[in-house]
């Protein structure tokens, strides 16, 4: 492969936490952008849509488990993001 001839390739990542605790995990990796953006898109979409209502969440003595996801969204605050890289 030559160098005019090289390839693409989008990590996409979850990103996690802020300053110290900052994080990001590589989810999967494809020579396909548009796959890796509707993906990206959609996981940020779910997140965002959820967001207020995992926000104003009340624990009570009554229930016994917080909603799907509540720690994930509240504590780790994801995002979704596209590495770019060459294939090499």
């Amino acid at each position: 492969m030559t160098d005019q001839n090289k390839e693409n390739l989008y990590l996409v990542v979850v990103a996690t936490g802020s300053y110290d605790d900052y994080y990001e995990r590589i989810e999967f990796a494809t020579e396909n952008e548009e796959k890796a953006l509707l993906w990206v898109n959609k996981f940020n979409r779910i997140i965002e849509e959820n967001k207020d209502r995992i926000n104003n969440y009340r624990f009570t003595l009554e229930q016994e488990k917080e909603p799907f996801w509540y720690n994930f969204i509240q504590y780790y605050e994801p995002n979704a993001l596209i590495r770019k890289t060459e294939l090499k």
